[in-house]
């Protein structure tokens, strides 16, 4: 990453965290983080790339409690489309789109998770294979399915592309009739420790992944599904076990330490 987009994107903030409070472009979750990639210029996407010319974007709330999402990846197999066969299988039939199932859970390694209150899922890192895969059995533990899988490979492009600037904004959040403002106080900047560390974090439980399937639920698109495939995420608190600190500015305190 080239210098300058490390700078401007520092005067950047700059000038956004001294707008003060900003009106959210919605009232959603994410609200925060949408409405300074606007103030940045930058459309909305859903990009593999990070946010900004290398440097992802992260944003949270003063006093959220919620992890972090690092980015989301598709499964590399064993079925091309595996998330879509992982949902028929193991998923519940939607509560108002009855022709449909969904299917979430939270997975940590090695650690047996409920779904569907029919099947254990247990996310294990298989180092002989180089892949993070899950097996899924029955609720008397019974293997029923070495299921889905990610190759170390297409785990650690995607960390490399993705993660390997970050740059991390905190910000306020004010409601006046119903609506969202937002003031952005606090940037830090990372750079991604290596790969290896990843899968440590991964191994330890202080990365964890989420299967996430849902159905748009009303307007033009209401009834289609929408599969956001392994959710990889970590706690904030956390972020310098996967990231080493270059650079930190809170424009509440005006000073660059």
């Amino acid at each position: 990453m080239e210098t300058k987009y490390y700078e401007e994107l520092f005067e950047k903030f700059i000038k956004i965290a001294n707008m003060g409070y900003v009106k959210g472009i919605n009232n959603f979750t994410g609200g925060a983080g949408l409405t300074f990639e606007k103030l940045l210029g930058k459309e909305v996407d859903n990009m593999f790339f990070p946010d900004y010319y290398g440097i992802e974007i992260k944003t949270s709330l003063r006093y959220s409690h919620f992890p972090l999402t690092l980015f989301s990846l598709a499964f590399d197999g064993p079925n091309f489309f595996e998330m879509n066969a992982l949902q028929e299988k193991y998923g519940v039939v939607d509560y108002q789109f009855k022709d449909k199932k969904v299917l979430y859970c939270n997975l940590v390694v090695n650690t047996y998770v409920k779904v569907s209150d029919k099947y254990f899922f247990k996310l294990f890192i298989d180092y002989k294979k180089q892949r993070i895969a899950i097996n899924i059995y029955d609720l008397k533990y019974k293997l029923l399915e070495e299921a889905s899988y990610i190759n170390f490979e297409t785990l650690r492009q995607r960390v490399e592309i993705k993660l390997n600037k970050l740059a991390f904004i905190w910000a306020s959040k004010k409601v006046i009739d119903s609506t969202h403002f937002f003031r952005y106080y606090k940037i830090i900047f990372y750079t991604l420790k290596n790969f290896a560390t990843f899968l440590k974090l991964l191994e330890k439980g202080i990365i964890f992944t989420e299967i996430s399937t849902c159905i748009t639920r009303s307007g033009a698109y209401s009834g289609k599904q929408r599969n956001k495939n392994m959710i990889f995420k970590i706690r904030k608190e956390n972020l310098e076990l996967l990231f080493d600190k270059d650079k930190e500015y809170d424009n509440d305190k005006q000073s660059n330490y």
